[in-house]
């Protein structure tokens, strides 16, 4: 399984000396050293200073932890870069997708930028294997009926039955196309759990980016 689903990365400069896993401020010039302060994005690699270096700034990938907090909650930043329960005193900086146990855990995160997205989130116990970006139903296992009503869509993947993994009920998320559709296209699942152009099924999002084939990952918005 893919241990991180990027949206964006770009490149910085360090002006001081930067570890992989730890937060960094906006332009990615130093580690974050504010408690809650915002996030510029994730550090995918060490750097000294003047090296440059790829920063993640929006998607799904392991990070340091701070502190232990369980999977599906807010996540800001400690004094030094690391991921720790929202306390509601300073910015949103991601979602945690799995649970952490204690301080310097990898674990992995969904990047968000300073402000909860518009989404709502709930954990499920999986009742089988379901693939990330696919759609779930009320038995919280992958679709497989194709126009079926769902329950969400898969932000990780579960590899067996009985793993708490997040599914975003309502908001914007990447899911996986079974087909070409357009933006702005009612949606409705296939039998794999993908999303294609609303038939005669329950319309379950809106295609919020163009699929040009299945396969795709793509931003939806799951009504």
């Amino acid at each position: 399984m893919n241990p991180f689903m990027p949206i964006l990365v770009m490149t910085a400069f360090a002006t001081a000396a930067v570890r992989k896993f730890r937060a960094v401020v906006v332009g990615g010039a130093t580690e974050i050293t504010i408690r809650g302060a915002l996030c510029g994005g994730l550090a995918q690699e060490d750097a000294a200073i003047g090296e440059s270096y790829p920063i993640a700034i929006n998607g799904i990938f392991p990070a340091l932890t701070g502190a232990a907090y369980n999977a599906g909650i807010y996540l800001m930043l400690d004094v030094e870069g690391r991921f720790i329960t929202d306390d509601g005193s300073g910015a949103i900086a991601a979602i945690s997708l799995e649970a952490s146990g204690a301080a310097d855990e990898l674990r992995r995160i969904l990047l968000i930028q300073g402000a909860p997205p518009s989404m709502t989130i709930q954990n499920i116990t999986s009742a089988g294997a379901i693939l990330a970006g696919r759609t779930v139903g009320f038995d919280d296992a992958q679709t497989d009926g194709a126009g079926e009503a769902i329950k969400g869509i898969a932000l990780i993947a579960a590899t067996a039955a009985g793993q708490l993994i997040p599914i975003v009920r309502v908001g914007g998320v990447n899911a996986v196309s079974g087909a070409a559709y357009a933006v702005g296209a009612q949606l409705e699942v296939d039998n794999q759990g993908r999303l294609v152009t609303l038939d005669t099924g329950a319309a379950v999002a809106v295609a919020d980016e163009a699929a040009g084939a299945a396969g795709q990952s793509k931003r939806v918005f799951v009504k």
